[in-house]
């Protein structure tokens, strides 16, 4: 098996998680080659809503996982164990990917690389679909192929729109403290195994969903927002002092800059 996609969903809507399954099942990679496996997660796992929406997808190779621990990083570590593929890739179930995604990364991958995509966001007040910031560095970057753990810095803000390769991963998993800043974190323990940040060429696209108005996002307390990044520092402190010469130091310090001014912005789902 080529690729694990991993999917966690906590309120599994056919109208946002169909769509996603839709995407993948429209891929242009043979689906021998890669397997989804969606995890729900919370307490509504004793409905069979999951799997009245994975029944419409029958040429995907689906495997279903619930548990009824909350929480985004508990269902991918879920889905991390229960994968085989040689590659792992993360969407989540209200995003989408163009159909030559898994393919164009798949191909342009290297030994020792994690591929990263073109981003782009809808929103749901005009429905167009926009570059966000790391989309915005795909464009700067692209034609040069390959980047370092620095410069390509805003790639690695987030697990999902990537192929992961699974000996890249190792033993690390996300942190289920955390429940802001928990994919920059995972992603900053893995940079001491990446050789370097490949960009996958023709825009192959991951597609976030985006409503500024919906009232799923909502503001935390400024005193849980200022622990969480207290807290944060002091993982990244862990992780970089654990292996310092594996791990490059502007980089984790531009992780905690990065960190320090969403002090003020943090919204979470």
């Amino acid at each position: 098996m080529d690729i694990s996609v991993i999917i966690p969903t906590y309120h599994p809507r056919p109208e946002l998680l169909g769509y996603c399954l839709q995407s993948l099942a429209n891929q242009t990679l043979d689906k021998a080659r890669f397997e989804v496996v969606a995890v729900q997660n919370g307490p509504d796992i004793n409905t069979d809503t999951l799997e009245l929406i994975a029944a419409h997808y029958p040429q995907l190779q689906l495997k279903l996982i619930k548990t009824s621990t909350a929480g985004v990083s508990n269902a991918r570590n879920l889905g991390i164990d229960a994968s085989t593929g040689a590659n792992i890739c993360f969407i989540d179930d209200d995003d989408w990917v163009s159909e030559d995604f898994l393919e164009k990364l798949l191909t342009h991958q290297g030994e020792g690389d994690i591929i990263v995509s073109f981003f782009a966001t809808r929103t749901a007040v005009d429905g167009l679909d926009e570059p966000d910031y790391v989309g915005t560095a795909y464009r700067q970057l692209v034609n040069r192929g390959s980047v370092g753990i620095y410069e390509g810095r805003r790639f690695i803000g987030s697990a999902c729109g990537k192929l992961i390769p699974r000996q890249i991963i190792g033993d690390n998993r996300f942190n289920t403290h955390f429940a802001m800043g928990e994919d920059a974190l995972f992603m900053a323990q893995l940079t001491k195994g990446i050789q370097s940040i490949k960009i996958a060429p023709e825009f192959p696209t991951y597609y976030r969903r985006f409503n500024p108005e919906s009232a799923s996002r909502t503001k935390k307390p400024f005193t849980k927002r200022l622990n969480n990044l207290l807290r944060l520092w002091s993982a990244y402190a862990r992780i970089y002092l654990s292996a310092p010469r594996r791990y490059e130091l502007r980089f984790f310090i531009n992780r905690l800059l990065a960190s320090a001014k969403w002090l003020f912005m943090w919204k979470v789902r």
